[in-house]
Formats: C-alpha cells, structure tokens, sequence
C-alpha cells in the first residue's frame, strides 16, 4: 500500500485510532502505567499491551532467543487489525497504546508514527539503567529464559544482537536513552517525561499530572496498589513452569475462569500476583553495579539535560 493511500486511511478514521502513545522505556513500568491509565473512565488502552504494530514494519521474524519465536505470532502486523484494538474505545476522549519498542527503535518507529497518527501526544518512562539492565535479566530468569549469570549475559550481548534476539535481551542497549528521547522532543510538541523513581514513590502525583497532560479529568484516582510485572528469581521453578510456560494449565485455568465469572483483566491481575508471591529479591553484585554506571555516564547527564530533570542519584 503506497503512503499516500496509509495516509488516506489513517484521516478518515481518526475517530478509532490512539490519540496517545505510552512508548517506552522496556522495564521502566509501562505495564503499571498502561494499567493505571486503563481505569480512568476518560481513557481507553487496548488490553493488549505492545502490539508492536509500527516496529513490525522492519523487525525480521523469527527472532531467535529462547522464547522469542512467540512474539511474531502475536504482533499486530496489519494496520486494520491495529485499528481493531480500538474498536471499542466508543466517545472516550484519550485514546492509548503501550508498545517498548517505539523507544528503542525510534530512528524507524518516529517516522510510522507520525505517517499513521500524526501529532499525537507521547509519554515516555526512564528508569536507572543499570537499575533497568538487572530488571531485563531478572525478568528473563523469572521467566525461566535466562539461564547465564548476569555478568556472562553482559558479555554476550553484542552476539545475540547479532544472532537476531529480540530487544528484550539487549540488557545496556536499552538503557541508552538521550538519542530516543532527543528523537521524540523533536518530532512532537507533546511529550511528557516520567522517571520510575516518581512512579514508585507518589505514583498518585505522576497519574494526576498524566491526567493533566492528556486533558481527562485530573481529580480521577485509580487504584495504584498494585505493581504489575515485577521481575525476580523463582523460589519454586515448578510453580514458576506453571505460571510462565505457555499452553497447558495456564490456559486451561485461563479459559475456566475468565469463562465463569472472571474479566481478561482481573485475571492477568490475579496472575502477576500469583507470579510476584514466586519471586524472591535478588542483589546486583556492586562492582557490576559500578560498571554499568560508569557505562552509562555520558549518557545519563545527556538525558538529564533534555529532560531538565536532576538525575544525579544515577550515578550514586
């Protein structure tokens, strides 16, 4: 299909089409903000969280870490079925998706962007990138992917980036955010910077003000109680094969109960709460900490000067 037909498509029906996007980055909490923004009865996120539709334009299939085959089957590869997330957004007034890869990916998913939705409003989420490194890995054991040390991991980054594994393995590159963020202040007037430090410490702060920024009624407060897709290493591997393996059980309780009396959503809710009483608190060793600041350095004063935000406790 030619631009110009996309870009005919895409005006007429900007009616079903996000308005907003929460683009990143990957284990910064954007799960926890995808759901929090879901509550507000002004806004409508797709219970599909990273449909990846705009970094399916160039990611090549498969992928080839340990699970990864899975993540093609599910993109959202062609723009009508993109616009079928949206089917039920109804008069809601913001309208959202949640997908990582738009960060990493800038340099090709900016352009898709705004070929597609124009001008939208775009939030962005950062986090301590040794702090979000050891997260990635953590979130690669817990689902039972992960089998090196993080020091090996480290390592052999650069060859699984070669061998074609999906961004989520990429542990530093992801951490680098000047570029992306630079990226997208200048390609939209709206965007808005969130660091995961407020999310943890007045997460009822960070949503009033997100509220603000997409125009709903700001005085709306969901329920934040929940922290979703926390990563850590499995006490029991048998019950983590369980909740993490895909098929089997899982689905077979999946089907059960969102059949009988449970919604999509409370049941993943009851999921990760059954996945976090699993998952035990694990320590980055000190010197790998040191490392990975002394890595990202540059980096992070970089990032504190677009954002104008201090983010000196980085580097601590």
């Amino acid at each position: 299909m030619s631009s110009s037909l996309r870009l005919s498509k895409t005006s007429a029906s900007t009616n079903v089409l996000p308005n907003f996007l929460l683009v990143g980055g990957a284990k910064c909490g954007t799960t926890s903000l995808h759901n929090y923004l879901a509550q507000h009865p002004e806004v409508f996120m797709p219970e599909m969280k990273e449909p990846k539709f705009f970094s399916s334009h160039f990611i090549k299939l498969p992928e080839c870490g340990p699970g990864d085959d899975r993540i093609g089957r599910y993109m959202v590869k062609d723009f009508d079925a993109y616009q079928q997330l949206f089917r039920n957004a109804g008069g809601k007034k913001a309208r959202g998706e949640s997908t990582t890869d738009n960060l990493y990916y800038y340099e090709r998913t900016i352009p898709l962007i705004k070929q597609y939705l124009g001008d939208v409003k775009v939030i962005i989420i950062i986090r301590n990138p040794a702090d979000r490194a050891f997260s990635a890995y953590l979130y690669k054991t817990r689902d039972m992917r992960e089998t090196l040390p993080f020091e090996d991991a480290l390592r052999q980054e650069d060859d699984r980036k070669r061998q074609n594994w999906d961004a989520t393995w990429h542990y530093t590159s992801l951490g680098f955010y000047s570029r992306p963020v630079e990226g997208y202040l200048h390609s939209f007037r709206n965007v808005k910077i969130v660091l995961f430090d407020d999310l943890c410490n007045d997460a009822a702060t960070v949503m009033k003000n997100l509220f603000l920024f997409l125009d709903v009624d700001d005085s709306f407060q969901p329920d934040l109680s929940h922290q979703w897709n926390v990563s850590g290493a499995p006490k029991n591997r048998i019950i983590q094969r369980i909740l993490f393996k895909p098929g089997g059980i899982r689905r077979l309780i999946h089907i059960a109960l969102v059949k009988s009396f449970m919604s999509e959503s409370t049941f993943w809710r009851f999921v990760d709460r059954a996945r976090r009483f699993n998952l035990k608190k694990v320590d980055m060793l000190p010197e790998t900490r040191a490392a990975l600041q002394n890595l990202f350095r540059e980096d992070i004063l970089k990032t504190q000067d677009l954002i104008k935000q201090d983010l000196s406790a980085w580097l601590e």
